[in-house]
């Protein structure tokens, strides 16, 4: 009998290692991108995966991204049975895992994947009321791609430490390298914005006659101001914290400027 106990525990042993050690993050290419190709129902076999729009944002104006510049992606999921999350990110152009990331939230967020990727920690699990949250920085490679996808798998877990009856969330968003000129260029030297980041107002010198706008992180115009003066006073106190940005339009050329509200 004791044989039979020891045969036992030395099946049970590894399957328990592996629930457990995926707690604290993906082991890497579980995205269900182009070059990963598969994803956490790889795992978690019990829901097939469910494909979802719009769970990741960032602070990339319209007019594409710049090479070499840094920006704030920002993954949000919602599952209203879920107890714990999960998620894995990445991002491709082709064949090629392209740009760098930073990681901003060390106690939430690591990096994985020989740094291609960035997955959860242990204490980056909890969900506030049915969603959650985690934001890495990326920056755009210098030799830049003219598109890059980003891809997220995110784990929607009750909890029960088996992984059987999560629900596997699919999604991804493509972005544009800039399209921005040298007439765009020289409009963006012409603009100020102070304090940023800002508390209850901000001060925006531009040229006279601008259009100006404040929009937020998801494209909504918040604010709107068709013919400007040389210097403009924007009140932000209604406004929550977060990432913005200010949109200057002239004649023939507009801009973007990012604007952090605390």
């Amino acid at each position: 009998m004791k044989k039979n106990y020891t045969y036992l525990l030395l099946l049970i042993l590894p399957a328990i290692f592996m629930l457990y050690s995926y707690h604290t993050g993906s082991p890497g290419g579980y995205t269900g991108s182009f070059m990963d190709n598969r994803n956490c129902t790889q795992c978690h076999t019990s829901f097939a995966s469910v494909e979802t729009e719009g769970w990741i944002t960032s602070d990339i104006p319209e007019s594409g991204y710049v090479p070499g510049e840094t920006y704030t992606l920002t993954l949000t999921a919602n599952d209203m049975n879920a107890i714990k999350f999960g998620f894995e990110l990445t991002a491709e152009s082709g064949d090629t895992k392209v740009g760098t990331y930073t990681i901003t939230d060390e106690v939430r967020t690591k990096l994985i994947y020989n740094d291609h990727s960035v997955t959860h920690t242990s204490d980056g699990l909890d969900p506030v009321g049915h969603g959650i949250m985690w934001s890495v920085n990326w920056t755009a490679p210098a030799d830049i791609p003219d598109e890059v996808v980003f891809y997220a798998a995110v784990n929607a877990a009750n909890g029960n430490g088996q992984n059987s009856g999560d629900l596997i969330y699919m999604t991804d968003t493509t972005y544009h390298v800039t399209t921005v000129g040298i007439t765009d260029n020289q409009l963006k030297e012409q603009i100020k914005i102070y304090p940023n980041p800002a508390t209850s107002f901000v001060q925006v010198d531009l040229p006279v006659n601008s259009e100006l706008s404040i929009v937020s992180i998801t494209g909504q115009q918040i604010i709107y101001k068709e013919s400007t003066s040389m210097s403009e006073r924007i009140d932000l106190s209604e406004l929550p914290g977060g990432i913005y940005f200010v949109r200057v339009a002239g004649s023939n050329a507009q801009a973007a400027l990012r604007l952090i509200k605390n």
